[in-house]
């Protein structure tokens, strides 16, 4: 698995700044349907056949990530930016976030469909199942299992995608429990985030879909 994240040698190196445009759709329980849309520029880390990742301003200012009480919940984290990772075959995105004070505030990974584009539009959409990572690797904590249930019941989702997510998240918990967490990211992209070369102005816009 480390070779599927891996994959080119000079993956890790790529460093430049490029247009972004990425579409995440959500199903909520009552039909409705919401696509949160980001775009500006970004700093792209990696982008290949195996994972883009790019690196950007966060205009949100905060984020909902693992409590640093030590609590298993979450609370509100102040956030400045983020790395955003998203594998080209693997069901799942992940924002590695930042403080103001350029400090890792925590991993949020979304269980997804494949990333899919169309045109120069990145697209996914979400599959209920999230997993909350405290900055160290070393606390965690899986919500929204219930949601996923839901899903399948209503015919949103289908009982072997259901399985497929949490296949995924069963090896991500795995790579966790053995202290793998880190390693396992650097192997993909080792490349430290860079305020300084972060552009100004990427923006998140919500709106009600099809």
């Amino acid at each position: 698995m480390l070779e599927r994240l891996r994959g080119s040698p000079l993956a890790a190196k790529v460093r430049r700044v490029a247009s972004f445009e990425y579409h995440y759709l959500r199903r909520l329980a009552d039909g409705r349907r919401l696509v949160t849309v980001h775009t500006g520029e970004v700093v792209v880390r990696r982008d290949d056949a195996v994972a883009l990742v790019v690196d950007c301003s966060w205009a949100r200012l905060e984020a909902y990530l693992l409590s640093r009480s030590g609590e298993p919940v979450r609370e509100p984290v102040p956030v400045a930016g983020a790395r955003l990772w998203l594998w080209r075959e693997r069901p799942w995105r992940m924002f590695e976030l930042f403080d103001p004070a350029g400090a890792h505030a925590g991993y949020r990974i979304d269980f997804t469909s494949t990333l899919a584009r169309t045109g120069g539009v990145h697209h996914q959409v979400d599959l209920y199942l999230d997993l909350f990572i405290d900055p160290a690797g070393g606390r965690w904590l899986v919500e929204d299992d219930e949601e996923l249930d839901e899903a399948v019941a209503l015919g949103w989702v289908r009982d072997d995608e259901a399985e497929r997510l949490r296949a995924e998240c069963r090896e991500l918990l795995g790579w966790l429990k053995a202290g793998e967490w880190h390693a396992r990211l650097a192997a993909a992209c080792g490349e430290p985030f860079e305020w300084a070369a972060l552009p100004a102005g990427f923006t998140f816009t919500d709106s009600e879909g099809e």
